[in-house]
């Protein structure tokens, strides 16, 4: 092959793998597309992460930023609409979910969370029409029926609410928080066992939920066995010369059917000074109104040396949301020849496997005119088997038994302890308690076991 034949098969090779200018022209257009599409793609990720973790503001920007440029796009809308809502800029959110329900008004994400936004304003009515607008539409949508039970528990409907979170419950069944919000539903009316029930459904499928863990927490003490009986045994040492005291209790617990309110009846002995005293009495915990029950604490002893002759105790729990619990009490002791009145109140809080209690006492008149606190931390391991730990401060920061625990003015206490109950039946009590006033220590030892059935 000559020269020139070489030369052309060359340049016709060339022009082959060239491409035309229009079809180069369309190749730049799609690697450009693919790099614009890829760049948008990871602007949504940024918007979404965002939104994910509660940096409402950021997500609100990067979707602002998108809607420049692509302004019919319904997925940002629809996720600028939920990081206005979430931010509480609910006017925003529904001119957002106005626009998109416009363009696809049988879209139930949009109608469901414009009835949300409802529910999150007050509007209970609104909110009730959007979510049965959208079961209208999808009868058997899950997070419908679970607006319904919002909305029905918000108004007072409790059956009602019931049926609709179970309903929502059979297309989905691991909503953890339909779950969460039926156990506390259940546990407003007083139904413990089904309250506990659901709460554990819903630490099974996200046991690092604070709110489960909370709750779960607080429905122990409302579904304890129907039958206890129980020995308490509480010996006291002081850093001076007086002798030893011994307190010792003999209890026997009963929870009537139906959840009935759990009643102690109790006989306490102590010995002091050479002397025995002994007092009877009942504990009950009576459930009063929604997420409210009543501690009720009575004694009489006949001697009385050195119990009062009678005393009297009325503290009333209230529970707010799934974490927190208030109360008020007064406590009346019939000392001879004198009584003492005590008020008292206390601030508790449930936070994942915690509960914090920060109780306050008040003794308005005589020598013993105080206040004084105490500062309480549980450790739960399940729902009935914690560790404590407190601190406290003042004359009533500890447990008054009889009239020498009144000599006590500017103590100091420390406490620790656990309750635990072993193979579902044993139950045992430990304690630790350290009080220094003054120079003078006081400790007190208590060990008591208990079987339930």
């Amino acid at each position: 092959m000559g020269r020139d034949g070489k030369e052309k098969i060359q340049t016709e090779a060339v022009e082959i793998m060239r491409p035309s200018r229009p079809g180069f022209c369309l190749a730049i257009l799609l690697s450009v597309g693919s790099v614009f599409a890829a760049t948008q793609d990871a602007v949504r990720d940024q918007a979404q992460k965002a939104l994910r973790s509660g940096d409402f503001q950021s997500a609100v920007r990067i979707c602002l930023a998108i809607l420049q440029t692509n302004p019919e796009d319904e997925e940002i809308g629809f996720l600028l609409s939920r990081a206005y809502a979430f931010d509480r800029d609910y006017t925003r959110a529904t001119d957002v979910l106005a626009a998109l329900i416009r363009r696809r008004p049988a879209n139930t994400d949009f109608l469901l969370l414009r009835a949300r936004i409802e529910y999150w304003r007050g509007d209970i009515k609104a909110a009730e029409s959007g979510f049965i607008e959208v079961l209208g539409i999808s009868p058997e949508n899950p997070e419908g029926w679970a607006g319904r039970a919002f909305v029905a528990a918000q108004k007072g409907e409790t059956t009602a609410a019931e049926g609709y979170f179970l309903r929502s419950l059979e297309g989905d069944p691991k909503n953890v928080e339909v779950l969460l919000s039926l156990g506390l539903l259940y546990r407003r009316r007083g139904e413990f066992d089904k309250a506990k029930a659901s709460f554990e459904r819903a630490f099974l499928l996200d046991p690092a939920n604070p709110e489960v863990r909370g709750a779960l927490t607080r429905a122990a003490t409302r579904t304890d066995a129907i039958y206890e009986i129980r020995y308490v045994h509480q010996p006291e040492t002081f850093s001076d010369p007086r002798g030893s005291l011994i307190n010792r209790q003999w209890a026997f617990q009963w929870r009537p059917p139906k959840n009935g309110p759990p009643i102690l009846f109790k006989m306490d002995q102590t010995k002091r000074s050479g002397s025995r005293d002994t007092q009877f009495g009942l504990e009950a915990y009576p459930r009063l109104w929604t997420d409210a029950y009543a501690y009720l604490d009575v004694g009489f002893s006949s001697i009385a040396r050195h119990y009062p002759h009678s005393s009297f105790l009325l503290e009333i729990y209230q529970g707010l949301a799934a974490s927190f619990e208030v109360s008020l009490g007064y406590r009346r002791m019939n000392f001879d020849p004198r009584p003492v009145s005590v008020y008292f109140g206390s601030v508790g809080w449930y936070f994942g496997s915690f509960y914090s209690v920060l109780r306050l006492y008040v003794a308005p008149q005589g020598a013993e005119r105080t206040t004084s606190w105490v500062l309480q931390v549980r450790r739960y391991f399940s729902d009935r088997n914690y560790v404590f730990a407190g601190f406290g401060q003042g004359t009533h920061s500890t447990e008054i038994r009889a009239a020498g625990d009144l000599l006590f003015r500017q103590a100091r206490t420390y406490i620790a302890g656990c309750d635990w109950t072993l193979f579902g039946h044993v139950h045992i009590l430990a304690s630790y308690t350290r009080l220094d006033d003054q120079g003078l220590g006081r400790n007190t030892f208590l060990f008591g076991a208990g079987l339930k059935w």
